[in-house]
Parts: C-alpha cells; structure tokens; sequence
C-alpha cells in the first residue's frame, strides 16, 4: 500500500484498521518512498473474505493512492 503520509490522521485511521484486523496480521514494513509518500507491506494469513475485507477498509481511506493485494498458497 502507498499512502500520502501529510494527509492528517490518515496513518492513525490505518493502524487502527490495522488493530482491529490483528488476527489476520503476521507483519508489516514501513518504507519511506518520498517526502510525501510511505509504502506499508502488511503480510497476513486467514480468510479470503476476512483478508479482502481488510483490503477494502484500507483502499477506502483518504490519502491511499494505491493497494496491491498478492496471494501465495504455500
């Protein structure tokens, strides 16, 4: 996910997504793109409906320019 990171209260709206999607949660990694802009990984396990709600909770949220959804079966 990349995000504008000036947009206020935007990165305290996605930790609490984040939060209250905890069980689905293994990781996250917090990369400094530009001035402007962050890049968050966040590696997860669990449903497909639970993930892709978490997806679409996070995509919805002003200051989210872009989400990328990767599924590995392992």
């Amino acid at each position: 996910m990349v995000y504008d990171h000036e947009v206020r209260g935007l990165e305290t709206e996605l930790t609490e997504v984040q939060h209250s999607h905890s069980s689905l949660i293994s990781s996250t990694m917090h990369i400094h793109v530009s001035e402007q802009d962050c890049m968050e990984a966040i590696a997860v396990k669990g449903k497909a409906s639970e993930i892709r709600e978490l997806s679409n909770e996070l995509t919805t949220k002003r200051g989210v320019k872009i989400l990328k959804t990767m599924i590995v079966s392992v």
